[in-house]
């Protein structure tokens, strides 16, 4: 009996604790203290039934995690931490807000039913604020559902337009489920889809039938229909006809869908040709587990088949991947293979290999290797070649040390375009290099480096013998350090020295015994490389500036490799330079002492007397043969609020002609319109590069343009919302005809996987 009076007491004391704190915005915890669920209230709270139910009055405020939510009553029960919110109920989270008349949010299993939710989206990849409206919306740990949703950019209370759909189902970073979806401009609907599955994160899936033209298909019209049959049976069919190529058929299906934990695709796709009797096949099957949360596998092919017709034999190509990849707090890693397979006048293989490969062995040492390999198939070895770069690493506040061991090839053997090439292959077997770190000379003012070196080179040359041999070098000097002269002149400079030796050099030439030893040098080799660059910066008025610079590089002797190939050079440069808010301009020229020659002599003027006028100008003169070399110019004019004018020129004084013309002319016009003109000229080609005219109607929310391109021969009318990502309708004719829409996906689901974060 006592135990139970001083209870009733205890309680007593609470509830007269409580109302002394309710009338200034008191604090209660109701919750375990990992997940605390703060409530605050400017008017009453109340604790009933021993603890078990609090009642909150005017200006309620519950916090938790990052969320904090508003409203004018509360009953929250703290056994079910279960909340009841109700009146100007509002929910902000990550710079967002949603708008209730109630809230029902359930804390224990992280869910909320909020009825007819207002919410503004906003980020920094959007133009300006983003509604959604919904009669009620459902949250989930994992799955966001919005029944009779609708999401617009526009602020009025009756909104110019708006996307409405009977239900979403977002799960978040995977993907939306969007059920009975219709686009309205007004009152009047003008899309309608009966099911869309829109991923999250990656290329949306919406497609609206597109009709156009295009050399290689003719006249085509292409359609596809979404269809959803559950979260991991869902996919798009499509059905096309192209004047040129034929009818087309396919699907894209879905089979497998956890969402981070992996998914499984396939893609086919039929072309018929009827004219030529001519069927091809092609697609693609991805699968990906994730098989712990650092490890993650990925599983692909793709395909094209042409049954033979009339012709020796099928065509096809086939090429299936793997790749596996960790991504842990020690260790990184990705390996992916890929090997295709093509029958097409003859028959060839590829084999690609890449990898990456990081580890931290201890808070100094750390591993790393990359590399790349291309093999051509059994036969043809010319295109084959191997990369590699190993790293061991070790780093403190004072040096660091590398050993290292790499083969390069040069970019012509790799499939690039070269005319001529001087190497072909490289290798560092091994490169071992120490460096200072943070090292100062003089009690800290003069900042100072020493790096050492050693390594075994191989280096192959183009019908040549390849060279291979030994490097030591030992490099110290100076980093840059600035030294101020007073309050307007300072004085920047770096310098080193750097000794080499080349030993145990040796040609030799590869053959299927091995390595045959052909010539060894009677001596060896060394040289010493001596840079040094002063940098002066002189302000003696506030807008000129003098800049003087001096590099001297300085080798004596020479190097038998072309890696570290390095020539003697000095040059002497200089620039002068005047800024206001006004008015801007520069000069500058320099001049190789080794070649006994000038640089060209730049100059830039920029002239902005307001913010109606700029006019900039630039120019290049060549010293040595006395004569011009180009000028460009730009102008831009403003000289009343509805026009802007911009042209720009460029003149090549070598080949006496104007190498280009430009110009821009935007008229604001009466009635929300606004007319543009664009136009260019080359002087090189003699022709025209662009001449096209717009007129625009500004719809607040929305822009509708008439456009019409004079050297392409059309018309364009383009519909578009002023949203990112963009919303375009675009109607043309003229060679072309097209009908499509671009980023309406985009759009909803950057809307919807915003909203539902709230």
């Amino acid at each position: 009996m006592g135990r139970g009076m001083s209870i009733q007491k205890l309680c007593l004391v609470l509830a007269c604790l409580t109302l002394m704190f309710a009338f200034s915005a008191s604090t209660l915890v109701a919750a375990d203290s990992d997940e605390r669920v703060v409530v605050r209230a400017e008017g009453l709270i109340q604790i009933l039934a021993g603890g078990k139910e609090i009642i909150a009055q005017d200006g309620v405020q519950i916090h938790y995690r990052d969320m904090v939510i508003y409203s004018d009553w509360l009953h929250y029960a703290t056994e079910e931490n279960l909340a009841l919110f109700s009146g100007h109920v509002q929910i902000e989270q990550g710079g967002q807000y949603v708008q209730s008349e109630n809230l029902e949010y359930d804390f224990k299993h992280q869910k909320a039913k909020i009825g007819e939710a207002k919410a503004v989206v906003v980020g920094e990849g959007l133009k300006g604020d983003i509604y959604v409206r919904g009669e009620t919306i459902e949250t989930e740990a994992d799955a966001i559902f919005i029944h009779g949703g609708k999401v617009t950019t526009c602020d009025l209370d009756h909104p110019h337009f708006y996307l409405q759909a009977g239900e979403l189902e977002i799960y978040p970073d995977d993907k939306m489920v969007i059920r009975r979806v219709s686009y309205w401009e007004g009152r009047i609907p003008l899309f309608y889809w009966p099911y869309l599955v829109i991923p999250l994160g990656r290329e949306s899936s919406l497609e609206l039938p597109q009709i156009g033209y295009s050399p290689s298909e003719g006249w085509f019209i292409k359609t596809a229909y979404n269809y959803y049959r559950g979260p991991e049976s869902y996919g798009k069919l499509h059905l096309d006809y192209m004047q040129k190529k034929g009818f087309g058929t396919g699907v894209d299906h879905t089979y497998y869908d956890r969402g981070s934990a992996g998914k499984g695709q396939v893609s086919i796709y039929r072309l018929h040709n009827p004219q030529s009797d001519i069927t091809t096949w092609e697609g693609d099957w991805s699968h990906s587990w994730q098989l712990n949360p650092e490890v993650k596998v990925e599983l692909g092919t793709e395909y094209w088949l042409q049954p033979a017709v009339g012709q020796a034999e099928d065509k096809w190509e086939l090429e299936p991947s793997i790749k596996l990849a960790k991504n842990g707090k020690t260790e990184t890693y990705t390996l992916k293979g890929e090997h295709r397979r093509i029958q097409a006048n003859q028959f060839s293989t590829e084999t690609e290999l890449d990898w990456k490969y990081r580890r931290r062995l201890s808070d100094t040492w750390q591993l790393s290797s990359s590399g790349h390999f291309l093999g051509m198939g059994p036969e043809d070895s010319t295109g084959s070649y191997v990369l590699y770069d190993h790293n061991l690493l070790r780093t403190t506040a004072n040096n660091q040390l590398s050993l290292r061991l790499e083969q390069d090839v040069h970019p012509a053997l790799r499939g690039k375009r070269y005319t001529s090439f001087t190497w072909e292959t490289l290798q560092r077997m091994p490169e071992i290099t120490w460096q200072s770190r943070g090292w100062s000379l003089l009690d800290g003012r003069l900042p100072a480096y020493l790096k050492v070196g050693a390594g075994h080179y191989r280096e192959t040359y183009p019908k040549e013998l390849g060279l291979e041999g030994n490097k030591l070098s030992l490099e110290g000097g100076i980093a840059t350090r600035r030294f101020n002269l007073g309050p307007k002149a300072y004085v920047t400079y770096d310098g080193s020295i750097e000794l080499d030796a080349y030993k145990s050099l040796v040609s030799y030439q590869d053959t299927d015994n091995g390595r045959l030893v052909l010539d060894t040098p009677e001596a060896d080799m060394s040289r010493v490389v001596i840079t040094s660059y002063p940098r002066l910066v002189v302000r003696p008025l506030d807008p000129l500036t003098l800049d003087f610079s001096y590099k001297d590089q300085w080798v004596i002797g020479s190097s038998p490799f072309l890696f570290d190939e390095l020539k003697n050079s000095e040059t002497l440069s200089g620039r002068v330079s005047w800024r206001t808010p006004t008015f801007g301009a520069s000069i500058g020229t320099g001049y190789d002492f080794w070649s006994g020659t000038f640089n060209n002599l730049a100059g830039q003027v920029h002239l902005r007397p307001d913010e109606r006028y700029e006019l900039n100008v630039w120019a290049s003169y060549d010293l040595e043969d006395d004569t011009w070399q180009s000028a460009r110019g730009m102008i831009s004019l403003m000289p009343w609020d509805n026009l802007f004018l911009r042209a720009g020129t460029s003149y090549s004084f070598t080949h006496e002609k104007w190498d280009s013309l430009d110009g821009q002319v935007q008229i604001t016009l009466p009635h929300r319109w606004r007319f543009e003109y664009v136009a260019g000229y080359s002087g090189v080609k003699e022709e025209w590069t662009k001449s096209s005219a717009m007129l625009a109607l500004d719809l607040h929310c929305r822009e509708l343009r008439f456009r019409y391109d004079q050297l392409n021969g059309t018309a364009w009318v383009e519909y578009s919302i002023n949203a990112l990502p963009q919303t375009r309708l675009t109607m043309g004719a003229g060679d072309q005809l097209d009908v499509k829409v671009d980023g309406l996906a985009d759009l909803i689901s950057q809307v919807s996987q915003s909203a539902g974060g709230n």
